[in-house]
């Protein structure tokens, strides 16, 4: 039963604090608020939801009570994560893509520029690659670009980073050299 109860008493809010001051503020200025939250249910789980809370008055505008409906986007918000990692990430290797492992070269010399520090940048392109995939067929040429994406990251440093630029393809960005 939650009628009676408070809002505070029933969710567990990320940022409780500030969230619901701001709730309670614009409850009081205009009677209503909806926004994202981020709650912990009773099994400790999180989810995501939009919450619309709102003021019901009487016939002479006193407030009477207050009503609260949420709204779960908690597949949503994965779902959205998830294709945002599809635009940055191949999806066999999970390396960097191209446009990613770009950018990460780029940020590497601004900050080399600034630490006055080198980088170095190895291609690597695996040789008689369309043998593979001709003689043995793409699932095994696949496995070979996994196995070898899986080597490489192995062996990198923390402050390194390794993408795949396409095909048999990859770059190494080493900093800090």
């Amino acid at each position: 039963e939650w009628t009676g109860r408070r809002l505070p008493d029933l969710l567990s809010i990320a940022g409780a604090p500030a969230a619901f001051e701001a709730i309670a503020g614009a409850l009081e200025r205009d009677g209503f608020w909806q926004g994202e939250v981020s709650v912990r249910q009773i099994d400790g789980e999180h989810r995501d939801v939009w919450l619309s809370y709102g003021t019901v008055r009487d016939e002479v505008g006193r407030a009477t009570h207050r009503v609260a409906v949420l709204t779960d986007i908690t597949r949503i918000r994965r779902t959205e994560e998830m294709l945002q990692h599809l635009a940055q990430y191949d999806p066999l290797t999970d390396l960097p893509n191209r446009v990613l492992i770009q950018a990460r070269l780029t940020h590497a010399l601004d900050v080399a520029a600034r630490q006055n520090t080198q980088v170095a940048v190895m291609l690597l392109d695996l040789d008689n690659f369309k043998t593979i995939n001709d003689g043995l067929g793409h699932a095994a040429g696949d496995e070979v670009l996994s196995a070898v994406a899986l080597r490489l990251r192995s062996r990198l440093r923390a402050q390194d980073a390794l993408g795949r630029q396409g095909g048999d393809e990859f770059m190494l960005v080493l900093e800090g050299l």
